[in-house]
Order: C-alpha cells, then sequence, then structure tokens
C-alpha cells in the first residue's frame, strides 16, 4: 500500500520534486518506484524466483546477479592479472589479497576490504549496538537484549531465576 508523495522541502524554488517517506523507518524515496522497491523490505515480499532453483529475491537485480551462479558468467576482470569473477565482491578481496601491499583486514573475522569506510562499516556490525540500562550488559543484538530484560524482571517480581545466566561475566556476547 503506497502512502506518501509529499512535495520535498528542500527544493530549490520553482521545482516540485516529489519525495515518497517511508511509514516504518526514516527512507524517503524520490519516486514511486524506489518507494515501492523499498517496501519489500518490511513486507518481506519476493515476487521474483529464479528459473534454475526456485530461490527467491525482493529485487530483479539479486536476481540477475543471483543467475551468474548458475551461468558461470564472470563480467568482473581483475585488471591486473586478467582473472575472472562472476562477481564484484569477490574481485575486491581478490586486489586486496593478491594485489595489495598492506591489506585492509579486519581484526576480529579477518574480511578482507577494498577500502577503509568499507571496513569501518563491517567493524561497526562487531560492536555491541544494545546495553542493558540496569547492569550495563552489552548485547549484538536487540532480541538478546529483551531475552535479558526478562530476567531482570523475573528478579523484581522475586521469581528464581538461574544466576549465571545473569551474572554480568557469564554468558556475555563476545563472539562477533
Amino acid at each position: 500500500m503506497i502512502t506518501g508523495g509529499s512535495i520535498s522541502q528542500g527544493a530549490p524554488s520553482g521545482s516540485k520534486r516529489r519525495s515518497f517517506p517511508c511509514d516504518h523507518c526514516p527512507f524517503v524515496a524520490t519516486d514511486r518506484v524506489g518507494y515501492e522497491r523499498h517496501q519489500r523490505t518490511h513486507t518481506g515480499e519476493k515476487p521474483f524466483a529464479c528459473p534454475m532453483c526456485g530461490r527467491r529475491f525482493s529485487h530483479k537485480s539479486n536476481m540477475a546477479t543471483h543467475m551468474r551462479r548458475h551461468t558461470g558468467e564472470k563480467p568482473f576482470p581483475c585488471d591486473v592479472c586478467s582473472r575472472q569473477f562472476g562477481f564484484k565482491v569477490a574481485l575486491v578481496k581478490h586486489m586486496q589479497e593478491e594485489h595489495s601491499a598492506e591489506p585492509l583486514r579486519c581484526i576480529i573475522c579477518s574480511a578482507v576490504f577494498a577500502s577503509q569506510g568499507g571496513l569501518d562499516a563491517h567493524s561497526r556490525g562487531h560492536t555491541p549496538r544494545f546495553m542493558c540500562t540496569l547492569c550495563v550488559r552489552p548485547f549484538k543484538h536487540k532480541r538478546n537484549l529483551a531475552r535479558h530484560m526478562e530476567l531482570h524482571a523475573d528478579e523484581a517480581a522475586g521469581r528464581s531465576t538461574d544466576s549465571t545466566r545473569h551474572s554480568s561475566t557469564a554468558n556475555t556476547e563476545t563472539t562477533f
């Protein structure tokens, strides 16, 4: 269901660019097609099916990329050694590992990146984003914080809990 379609506030005078704000998150599309495509991230709709294996995709471009797994097409050549790759990410990794003096490598999981920005964005995924406000325990996933908060509720209500599940040193999310 499409809502939105307001006149852009920051548009130069005389222009009437429309914007299509998402009702579920801060995303704003510049056209109706972009808005509809974005909505699939919330609905989980996957209207594009691979004709070879049936795997479904929310975007036609993702299905086209997937098809290279079946066809063996390798449209990304290395400019240094002419080796061909089916996926851009594989070419980037190859360039860093084979042709770079100092690859940009994640110190936690050893993933390799073509740019510092890519490495920085990846590294943020290793950092716990959620923190218990009662005992300052960090969590990488919101669902784990919610489960943890149930322990505080049980303790406050006087229900017994497995103390090892709530210890600030036990069962922490240190594996990234």
